[in-house]
Parts: structure tokens; C-alpha cells; sequence
């Protein structure tokens, strides 16, 4: 398949390569000059994919994965990515295709606890709606479509990352999915919110504070857009922000603007925008880059995930 672009290089190579690319962006989309040293988190190579997409072709009854820079699907019984319930169902592609609607092209899945897998649209007898994936010392129940971090082995890193840095009275967890970030941060503040605009990730985002014993944060359905100009109290002291990988919409910036939090956690898995919109923070918010990670969520491939916090001057 066209998944695993890096494969040819040792694993050094990867993450100096990555960690030039990312320094590359900042510099010539971003603008920005002052950069503070990046820290990298490595991972096991192999082996560490939590979450995947399976590519569909009916017409030739196979399950696997797009060959590269094409949609042509490459039927293979086993990807070295992948973590091993996944590699399982992989192997049972003609059972997979048995159980599935018709006109389906893909299938979201996630690895949880004990082997268990959840899969949207459910393959029932091989996967559930929801399952549970621990982090830390956290439970998050998630659907197979959920949005939530791919490397089973950095998950706690990723989450943890920013404690010795941030802290508060409020939080605002933007994009906050089923509140992976939340959790991991909500004890250094007296309160947050998680905001999101898919109604069902809301939902699991407050059982996933429930289950956890969290109660100093709510959820709401919201856009970033809306919630970042609409009235709120208290002032938000540290923004959270894990946008998809247009990154940040015009709005969504001016809303951060006329807020000003103090502290802006921005997570990325996408350096161009991440870039862009770093670049426009400190320009005309006044923001300059605390510190800056590259975690190799994705080794073996070019993506990166990348994290910084921004502190106002």
C-alpha cells in the first residue's frame, strides 16, 4: 500500500527529517524566527496503530489499504502497523465483506482494552459500536469513528505533555472530542468546558468525565467558531485547540484573538496550518512560543503530530 512512505529509511533518519520539515514550516509559512529547542518523543516502530481506516472494494470483494496515489484498494491479510486485534480482522476480510452494507468504501475502527475492537459501521460478531481505550490512568470509551489519538504507545506522553507548564482557574478544551486532553489537564484548574460540534463525541465525552470521576468539567455541542466569539465566563486562562488538518478557520483565529487566553495549548497533525496559524497568533496576539514537541505518532510514514504552547508577552 502507499502508507508507509518512510519505511526505506532507518528510523534516526525518520525523526531528523521530520523534526527539519517541521522547523521548515514554522520558518518559511509561519514566519517565525524565535523558536524554542523542539523535544521529540520517539516510538516503537512497529506495531503501534491503535485506529485505522479499511478501504473497501465491492466489486472485487477485498479489504485493505489504497495503494499509493491511487484509490485502488491493496487486499493484504497484514500491515506491521497495526496494532494485533486489528491485524485480525484484517486476516477476515471475506467476513468483513459479508457483514457489510452495501456501497460501503471504508471502515473506521479502534483498538480498546483487552483486544476489543469498535468499528463504524459495526461488523456484528467482530466489533462493537464503542469500546474502551486506556491512557494513562484514564478509560475513554470511543466508537469506532471517534476522533482520538493513533499511537497506542504515546497516547500518555501526548496527554500529559503540558502539565508542568499550564495551570488556572478555567480551561476551554476546543475540538475537544471525547475529552482525551481534558482529562489529562483538568486537575491543574478549578473548572473547563469541552467543546466539540459532533453531538455524539459530546456525548461520550461526558461519560468518559463521568466514568473517570472528573467533575469540574462540562461538555457542550458547539463550533469552535461560535464558542470562540460568544459570551463566556469566567475568562478562559488556557485554550486548548487539536483542530482538524485545515487547522484553524479565519473565525476561529479572531475569536482566539478577541479572547486572548493566556496560555494557547495548540496541537497539530498538520505543520503547514499549525504554521500559519502560530505565525498569525504571535503577530497579532502578542504570543511567542514556550515550547514546542514533535511526537512521532506515525513512524514509518511522513505524518508527525506536533504540540506547542504559546504564552502571551
Amino acid at each position: 500500500c502507499g502508507g508507509c512512505d518512510l519505511l526505506h529509511c532507518s528510523y534516526v533518519l525518520q525523526l531528523s527529517s521530520k523534526k527539519e520539515m517541521v522547523s521548515e514550516c514554522l520558518a518559511r509559512i509561519g514566519k517565525i524566527r524565535e523558536l524554542p529547542d523542539m523535544e521529540m518523543i520517539a516510538s516503537p516502530e512497529f506495531g503501534y496503530r491503535q485506529r485505522a481506516q479499511f478501504k473497501v472494494d465491492g466489486g472485487r470483494k477485498s479489504v485493505g489499504l489504497y495503494k499509493r496515489k491511487s484509490r485502488e484498494v491493496v487486499a493484504i491479510p497484514h500491515c506491521p502497523l497495526l496494532r494485533p486485534a486489528l491485524n485480525t480482522l484484517l486476516a477476515r476480510s471475506e467476513e468483513m465483506i459479508e457483514l457489510l452494507p452495501g456501497g460501503v468504501d471504508q471502515i473506521k475502527l479502534i483498538e480498546g482494552r483487552h483486544g476489543s475492537v469498535a468499528s463504524s459501521p459495526v461488523l456484528p460478531g467482530l466489533c462493537s459500536a464503542t469500546t474502551i481505550v486506556r491512557a494513562g490512568r484514564f478509560d475513554f470509551q470511543v466508537s469506532g469513528d471517534s476522533f482520538f489519538q493513533g499511537n497506542a504507545y504515546l497516547c500518555e506522553k501526548l496527554g500529559a505533555w503540558a502539565r508542568p507548564s499550564v495551570q488556572g482557574d478555567c480551561f476551554a478544551d476546543v475540538y475537544g472530542g471525547v475529552g482525551f486532553f481534558s482529562a489529562f489537564l483538568h486537575d491543574l484548574f478549578s473548572s473547563g468546558v469541552i467543546v466539540d460540534d459532533v453531538e455524539q463525541q459530546v456525548d461520550l465525552a461526558r461519560r468518559n468525565l463521568k466514568d473517570n470521576g472528573i467533575t469540574n468539567v462540562t461538555s457542550q455541542v458547539d463550533t469552535a467558531e461560535r464558542f470562540l466569539v460568544g459570551p463566556f465566563s469566567p475568562a478562559i486562562d488556557c485554550l486548548i485547540v487539536d483542530p482538524p488538518r485545515q487547522g484553524l478557520s479565519a473565525g476561529a483565529r479572531e475569536g482566539i484573538l478577541r479572547r486572548g487566553p493566556a496560555t494557547i495549548l495548540y496541537v497539530s497533525c498538520n505543520p503547514s496550518t499549525q504554521a500559519r496559524d502560530l505565525g498569525g497568533l504571535i503577530v497579532s496576539g502578542g504570543y511567542f512560543i514556550d515550547r514546542m514537541a514533535l511526537f512521532d505518532l506515525y513512524p514509518n510514514t511522513h505524518h508527525v503530530e506536533t504540540a506547542a504552547l504559546l504564552r502571551k508577552r
